[in-house]
């Protein structure tokens, strides 16, 4: 009961979800939205920071727009909705293979792209105007790809002269899948996902006069490459490597007494992960079927804050620290089918920091 699957054309039907599957899943039973108007996942009453986003089974940052650090959720997904396949959203009992998540659990895979015939799409919406294509590298070949680009629609009516105020969010993404058969064994992909965030405001007097400006900004990007070795009918191996990244920047600039601009604050957080996991499925008969595997995550982070000091007037730098640790995962899965209405799906999952050398 804790586990839900959907389909793209779920994302499309269901009011409100502005074609996001995070919004989307906000009407099932035990979760609920955040009030500030954000896609945060609140599941059962658990924080947000507490959801796992996958995509193609990696782990993967933050995928929203406008996000803050550390956060799970943002205003605006950077994950089109049309690039996704039949999805996965668990809000209690996960699976063992699933690690590193207290409340729930959004595995999300991206569709194949047609490798038949090209096709080319474009929208036009509130959130954005989208570009994409699909199709077959040639005919004599199974491989195909599929590309989804999107541009804000108040970005593009700024920058056409349409309206001009301030505050007014910038952003774009890209998502692709890549799907390369190798023979009849050997299946390789690859997928990213990006997006780039900022919006500028400013301040004024009762005179009209510019007192403050202020920047801030969200980007995130992940990529990764996933080989399928099919050893036989029944075993495949399934390795994977990915490299995700995010920032989140701000700054703010003050008039002083003299007419000049100073700046008020200025941060720079960035976290960049390298990724290797490998998979084994093993399917024993119809009735039984064992998954074991091992993640390997390397961690870096370079973190940077400097604010003036308005009791000495000068700019002092309050953080400025960099390093990097790791995470390393290993887990087995034993999915027994009882009977056609009863499935009973057990293992074990360990996990361990290497900041502190703490494990579960």
């Amino acid at each position: 009961v804790s586990a839900r699957s959907f389909t793209v054309e779920e994302t499309q039907r269901y009011a409100g979800s502005f074609n996001d599957p995070a919004r989307m899943v906000a009407s099932y039973a035990g979760v609920t939205s955040n009030a500030e108007g954000n896609n945060d996942i609140v599941v059962r009453g658990n924080s947000p920071k507490g959801i796992l986003w996958r995509l193609e089974g990696i782990e993967i940052p933050n995928p929203n727009h406008f996000a803050n650090d550390g956060a799970t959720g943002g205003p605006i997904n950077a994950l089109n909705g049309s690039m996704l396949d039949n999805s996965d959203f668990f809000t209690g009992a996960f699976a063992p293979e699933y690690g590193n998540a207290l409340s729930g659990v959004f595995d999300m895979k991206f569709k194949k792209g047609n490798n038949e015939q090209r096709e080319y799409a474009a929208f036009i919406g509130i959130l954005g105007i989208d570009f994409a294509a699909e199709g077959p590298f040639n005919q004599n070949y199974n491989g195909s790809y599929l590309i989804n680009y999107r541009y804000s629609s108040l970005q593009l009516l700024n920058d056409a002269g349409v309206i001009d105020f301030g505050g007014i969010p910038k952003y774009q993404d890209l998502s692709y899948n890549v799907t390369l058969p190798l023979g009849k064994k050997n299946f390789i992909s690859i997928f990213g996902l990006g997006g780039i965030s900022s919006i500028a405001i400013e301040e004024n007097d009762d005179q009209e006069t510019l007192v403050m400006r202020e920047t801030g900004g969200a980007d995130m990007g992940v990529s990764g490459l996933i080989h399928t070795y099919m050893i036989n009918d029944r075993t495949f191996l399934k390795n994977s490597f990915s490299i995700s990244g995010t920032r989140t920047y701000y700054e703010a600039d003050r008039l002083n007494d003299n007419n000049d601009f100073f700046e008020t604050y200025d941060g720079d957080i960035r976290q960049t992960t390298y990724r290797l996991a490998s998979t084994l499925n093993y399917k024993i008969s119809a009735q039984h079927k064992i998954e074991t595997g091992v993640i390997y995550s390397r961690l870096n982070f370079n973190t940077r804050f400097d604010y003036w000091n308005f009791e000495y007037n000068r700019t002092e730098r309050q953080l400025d620290d960099r390093g990097g640790t790791n995470t390393f995962q290993g887990f087995t899965t034993w999915k027994y089918r009882i009977s056609e209405d009863w499935t009973l799906t057990s293992g074990f999952h360990y996990l361990r920091f290497g900041l502190n050398s703490s494990q579960s």
